[in-house]
C-alpha cells in the first residue's frame, strides 16, 4: 500500500461549477465590512454545502448559481483568485481573476512577482495532461535524445527503472512513482541524493538543446508544466483536510495509467478520511477501464469500477469472490465491490488516444 506520508499533499474533487473571468460576482456586504479596495486581489476557496457549492472569502460565504459559462472547472477545494471591484456605492463584485506571465507587478495585483504569478497560473489551470501522456505514449523521447549522448545515457537509465506490470512489486511501483519528476525538489530539501534521472530532469535537458525544433520542444515544454502543475497543486490542501496528486505512469508491457492517489474530506462521524487511489487506462484488450479504491484504517477497502465494454463488467463481477480471497490473503478486507458497465468519473481521466500495448492492472497488483 502506498503510504500518503510519501507523497505531497492534495485533494479530491466530489463536484465541479465553472466560472468565467468576464462575469462577475454580486457581494451583498460593502467595501468596508469586508475592508476591501478597489482592484484588490484576493484568495477564495470553493466549498460545498447542503445548498450547493459556492466561495469561501475568509469568513464570508458567497452562493453561486450552477449554470455559470463553462470556461474554467472547478472543484470543491480548488482555489480561485478574485479581483475586487468597488462601485461609487460601496458595493463590492469579484471577478475571477487569472494572473498572466506577462503582467507586471503592481498596486492593483497586490504586489505578484513574476515567480508567484507562474504558481498561480499552474495552480489556476485546469488540469490538461495531454501532452504528457503523449509523450509516454510516444517514441518522442528516445528520437530526440539520440542526437545528444549524454541526455540519451540520462534516458536509458530512467528507462531502465521502468517496470513490468507483470512483475510489479509496491517498492517497484513506489520507485518508478519517484522518477516522475513529482518529488525532486522535495527529495532535494530533504537532503535526499537523485541518483538517478527522473522524466522532469531530461525535459529540461533536452528544452535546453537550441537545435531542437520549435514544436518538438513547445510539446515537451507542455509535459514539463504538467508535471510542475500537478506539483503545484499537491501543496493545496483544503480545510478539511483533502489533498491530491496525479501522475502519469507507463510499464514496459502495459498501457500507461494515470493514478491519482489523495485523501477525502474528514466527515464528522470519522475519526479519520480515507485514503483514495483512483486509476484510468484505456486497453487495447479490455477497453477504457477506471478503477476507484478508498482504504479506511489502512485495512479496509471499497473498490469501485467502471468499465465501457459490458463483456469486461461482467467478467469482472463474476471474478469479485477472488479479489476478496487475494485481499484477505494480503491482511486487507474488502468491504463493498460496486462495477458498472459505463463510462467512470471524469476527474480522473487521462489523454483518450488508445496505449499500444499491454493489459490492465491484474488483481494482485
Amino acid at each position: 500500500m502506498f503510504n500518503p506520508s510519501d507523497s505531497v499533499h492534495l485533494g479530491n474533487h466530489p463536484g465541479s461549477i465553472y466560472l468565467e473571468g468576464r462575469l462577475p460576482i454580486a457581494v451583498a456586504a460593502t467595501a468596508a465590512q469586508l475592508n476591501l479596495n478597489d482592484g484588490q486581489v484576493v484568495q477564495a476557496t470553493i466549498e460545498a454545502r447542503p445548498g450547493g457549492l459556492g466561495l469561501r472569502v475568509g469568513q464570508m460565504w458567497i452562493d453561486l448559481p450552477m449554470d455559470l459559462p463553462e470556461r474554467l472547472r472547478l472543484s470543491v477545494g480548488d482555489p480561485v483568485t478574485l479581483k475586487a471591484q468597488i462601485s461609487a456605492s460601496g458595493k463590492v463584485s469579484l471577478r475571477p481573476f487569472q494572473p498572466t506571465l506577462e503582467s507586471k507587478p503592481t498596486s492593483s495585483t497586490d504586489g505578484l512577482s513574476i515567480q508567484q504569478a507562474q504558481i498561480q497560473k499552474l495552480l489556476f489551470d485546469a488540469e490538461n495532461n495531454s501532452s504528457w501522456m503523449q509523450l509516454l505514449q510516444s517514441d518522442t523521447l528516445q528520437q530526440q535524445a539520440s542526437q545528444f549522448p549524454q541526455i540519451q545515457s540520462l534516458l536509458q537509465q530512467w528507462l531502465g527503472q521502468q517496470p513490468s506490470m507483470a512483475l510489479l512489486s509496491t517498492d517497484r511501483l513506489k520507485r518508478w512513482m519517484q522518477l516522475t519528476g513529482l518529488f525532486s525538489e522535495n527529495r532535494l530539501l530533504q537532503g535526499l541524493n537523485q541518483s538517478l534521472p527522473d522524466l522532469k530532469m531530461i525535459l529540461r535537458a533536452l528544452l535546453n538543446q537550441k537545435q531542437l525544433p520549435d514544436e518538438i520542444k513547445d510539446s515537451l515544454d507542455d509535459a514539463k508544466t504538467a508535471i510542475e502543475s500537478s506539483q503545484v497543486k499537491a501543496l493545496h490542501v483544503t480545510p478539511g483536510g483533502a489533498w491530491w496528486m496525479t501522475m502519469l505512469l507507463s510499464f514496459q508491457d502495459a498501457s500507461p495509467i494515470s493514478l491519482r492517489i489523495g485523501q477525502e474530506e474528514k466527515q464528522t462521524h470519522q475519526d479519520k478520511p480515507p485514503f483514495v487511489a483512483q486509476i484510468h487506462t484505456i486497453n487495447q484488450d479490455l477497453g477504457e477501464l477506471w478503477l476507484r479504491t478508498r482504504i479506511f484504517s489502512g485495512h479496509e477497502i471499497d473498490l469501485t469500477m467502471w468499465a465501457a465494454r459490458s463483456d469486461i463488467a461482467e467478467r469482472a463481477k463474476m471474478r469479485s469472490q477472488m479479489l476478496v480471497e487475494e485481499l484477505a490473503g494480503n491482511g486487507l478486507r474488502l468491504n463493498r465491490i460496486q462495477v458498472f458497465h459505463g463510462q467512470g468519473p471524469v476527474d480522473f481521466e487521462i489523454s483518450r488516444s488508445p496505449g499500444s500495448a499491454g493489459r490492465m492492472l491484474d488483481i494482485q497488483s
